[in-house]
């Protein structure tokens, strides 16, 4: 069994840190005022800490953006519903699983593919994260501003297409940036 907390982290290729994970991670209540029952909410996603063989899902997302209000889609599934928004999606492409336990390090390279069902090209794709990314950091940089970012980032996040040049240009508004 490990004695302290074990770790597992994702990164991406240039060695950034795309999501955290600790056994030690506080229990995050349900959220309040909602008509989702509590046995259709997702348990928890925390590393195991005994010995032997566990298994971890990654939903292929940053962490949640900070300052959002949250709540759950209509399209709740007993025991499987998670609150929304996500974090940004992670790009097809070659990531790190970091794993930290007992004083010892582990890494493995993780492959991300495309979905096959996803028709968006990957410049379009990568446009999509750059203008989701943007967001997310303004959204955890100023949590006060997030609401004001939400909508966009949740019509970035809700696509399998390109942001389109209308989106493109909104972003860049609310961000204060020129498009690009």
């Amino acid at each position: 069994d490990a004695s302290s907390p074990v770790i597992l982290e994702i990164l991406d290729s240039t060695g950034a840190l795309v999501r955290r994970y600790s056994s030690a991670d506080s229990t995050e209540p349900q959220l309040p005022n909602t008509n989702v029952p509590s046995y259709w909410v997702r348990p928890q996603l925390r590393p195991g800490t005994s010995a032997g063989i566990h298994r971890f899902v990654w939903d292929v997302h940053y962490a949640p953006p900070a300052g959002v209000e949250f709540e759950y889609p209509i399209s709740a599934a007993p025991g499987n519903t998670v609150k929304e928004p996500h974090g940004p999606w992670a790009l097809p492409g070659w990531y790190t699983v970091r794993l930290s336990a007992n004083g010892k390090t582990l890494t493995q390279p993780l492959l991300v593919r495309m979905d096959p069902r996803v028709t968006a090209t990957n410049a379009e794709l990568a446009l999509r994260f750059r203008l989701s990314k943007q967001l997310y950091e303004a959204m955890n940089r100023d949590p006060k501003n997030a609401q004001r970012f939400a909508a966009l980032y949740g019509m970035l996040q809700g696509s399998d297409a390109g942001p389109t040049t209308q989106i493109v240009a909104a972003v860049s508004r609310a961000l204060g940036a020129p498009p690009k």
